[in-house]
């Protein structure tokens, strides 16, 4: 596993960067109202799954209050997605 900073956009985006220090992301994952985020992974503790419709992403925690934190604000923010969508049609 490799270690990344991880931050969470206002516009539903997941940046990945190498280091807190890099200026630019290594990958941009999109939410959409299709992701999910949860679920223990097995054999690997404080893992969880951020499901997307073309890829499973997984994470790891350093605690277990840092899991939920990030699972219950990914769950958040799709789900503001999922709204602006439904009132977008």
């Amino acid at each position: 596993w490799k270690k990344r900073h991880v931050v969470l956009t206002d516009q539903g985006q997941v940046l990945y960067f190498k280091s807190q220090a890099s200026p630019e992301p290594q990958g941009v994952i999109q939410l959409d109202r299709r992701c999910h985020a949860g679920g223990d992974v097995a054999g690997r503790p404080l893992t969880f799954n951020l499901e997307t419709p073309t890829r499973t992403w997984r994470f790891t925690c350093k605690e277990m209050e840092e899991m939920d934190s990030w699972i219950k604000t990914l769950n958040a923010r799709i789900a503001i997605l999922e709204h602006q969508s439904s009132l977008s049609r």
